[in-house]
């Protein structure tokens, strides 16, 4: 079980060193990984010739595939979860997007949004800034609970960033292949 770090073309991904790139994760190609990035099993991303950008303390949860036709961005802070698939798009800072998501073609996701389980965020859809959005096979924007205002999820995503980076440190120093 070995990490794929590979070079397509002229193109070789730029990782920062202190992210976290799983045993089985594949990186190939025009991508950059910020610092602090933890990037779990199972995780693809393929930059064949257009840029994948992802900023810094970005969490790619197991099985998710990252591509494009375009250029991706990916801001900071972004938490993107398991089975998701993340194609052509622009994803703003501090952004969680739940598990089996799928974002597409031109798609943009502004600051601070919230993306539900299992929702489909159509090409060229623009998703506004600190809303939550769920739905399926066209995800919209829904109210929130008064429980979970939005800077308690802000800080509860920080937290889950912060559990995360020190979760991967320990893979990074505790794990080995049997």
């Amino acid at each position: 079980m070995i990490s794929i770090i590979g070079k397509f073309g002229s193109y070789q991904p730029r990782i920062a060193p202190s992210a976290f790139i799983a045993p089985n994760a594949v990186i190939i190609g025009n991508v950059t990984i910020g610092e602090n990035c933890v990037i779990w099993f199972g995780v693809v991303i393929r930059g064949a010739e257009n840029e994948i950008a992802i900023g810094e303390r970005t969490i790619i949860e197991d099985n998710s595939v990252i591509h494009s036709n375009s250029p991706i961005q990916i801001g900071n802070n972004v938490i993107i979860g398991h089975n998701s698939v993340i194609h052509s798009c622009v994803i703003e800072d501090n952004v969680l997007i739940g598990p089996n998501v799928c974002i597409y073609d031109g798609a943009k996701v502004g600051k601070g949004t919230m993306i539900g389980i299992n929702s489909v965020i159509q090409p060229h859809q623009q998703l506004d800034p600190e809303r939550y959005y769920k739905g399926n096979p066209i995800a919209k924007k829904v109210k929130r609970m008064k429980l979970f205002p939005i800077p308690v999820d802000l800080e509860r995503n920080e937290r889950y960033v912060k559990k995360n980076i020190a979760h991967a440190r320990k893979f990074k120093k505790s794990f080995s292949q049997l």
